[in-house]
């Protein structure tokens, strides 16, 4: 076997949580295989590795605890088309968090669409690498690769730092 990729274990974090998870639980164990055969140990000691994908996840994750603490709003006025994806949208102070997951094995180029009326002028910054995502009107694609996580940064004001 083998341990799960970093992207893997964000975009299982982050599923988890756009389809109902109120909280998560990421642990490390020792186990033995019993009969001379040893065990293995992925704590932060024996395995470091493995446990800095870990940490760097669950640390994404905190610094979006205020936001992900908040109701789930529906996501009126935002139309996702492209493929199979799973979405969730919050509102936290002025802004809204669009959570996607692509739980496809495949690369897929997705297109966002802002009604007018509810988003009349969206500035959108890719989280947690704040980068500012251009958008064309009320719409903007993106590409995505298998078992992709993004999360999105909605405001109807000015440009996100």
């Amino acid at each position: 076997g083998r341990y799960p990729t970093r992207e893997e274990i964000r975009f299982l974090a982050y599923a988890s949580l756009i389809h109902g998870a109120q909280g998560l639980l990421f642990n490390c164990y020792q186990f033995d295989y019993g009969e001379g055969l040893g065990g293995d140990d992925i704590s932060r000691k024996a395995n470091p590795k493995q446990w800095q994908v870990v940490s760097s996840v669950a640390t994404e994750l905190k610094s979006l605890s205020p936001v992900l603490s908040t109701p789930t709003v529906e996501p009126v006025g935002i139309t996702v088309t492209g493929g199979q994806i799973a979405i969730m949208l919050k509102q936290y102070q002025d802004r809204y968090y669009l959570f996607i997951a692509n739980p496809s094995p495949n690369a897929n180029e997705f297109e966002v669409k802002f009604a007018p009326d509810k988003f009349p002028t969206p500035r959108i910054m890719l989280y947690p690498e704040k980068r500012n995502i251009p958008s064309q009107g009320n719409s903007f694609s993106d590409q995505w690769g298998p078992y992709d996580v993004r999360v999105y940064v909605i405001s109807t004001g000015e440009i996100i730092n």
